[in-house]
């Protein structure tokens, strides 16, 4: 049964969910403008630094990869932007049942920027697409942190 009420949380989770497409690039108009393209060079460069993959997936312990297609492990770390998702939460009254559909749901989420990209120009392009994808009957409110250039979110 569906609750007579939006859940904050599945709201949040469907929001951030949708600032990805499927091929893990950032869904967000106009956040890739002004990344550098990597010349073929550098691509060479990049790639042949002594990196093994075996010891960076022994360090990391992922179970799998995924990235945005179409760039080595190397240089999604080294060249690449990224938009992810740090931690959510969600807010009851203090004394209600945890059965009870939150009240308010938050979430903290960071861009790592690389040369060329505007923290500012970033922080209002990313603000609009999550205002713009937000389901209805939602409220908003972002606070940005410019020393860390995060972003939070509370629905």
């Amino acid at each position: 049964m569906v609750a007579p009420v939006p859940n904050p949380l599945t709201i949040l989770t469907e929001l951030f969910a949708k600032l990805h497409d499927k091929n893990f690039r950032i869904a967000v108009p106009g956040f890739y403008d002004d990344v550098a393209k990597l010349g073929s060079a550098e691509r060479r460069a990049l790639n042949a630094l002594p990196w093994k993959k075996k010891d960076f997936e022994r360090a990391v312990g992922a179970p799998g990869y995924v990235g945005e297609k179409g760039f080595s492990i190397v240089e999604q770390l080294w060249t690449r932007p990224t938009l992810e998702l740090n931690g959510i939460w969600a807010a009851t009254r203090a004394k209600a049942p945890k059965t009870v559909i939150p009240s308010k749901a938050y979430a903290k989420f960071s861009t790592r920027l690389v040369p060329n990209q505007d923290p500012q120009k970033i922080a209002k392009m990313v603000e609009k697409h999550v205002r713009k994808t937000l389901a209805e009957h939602s409220y908003l409110q972002i606070r940005a942190s410019q020393l860390w250039q995060t972003l939070g979110c509370a629905i």
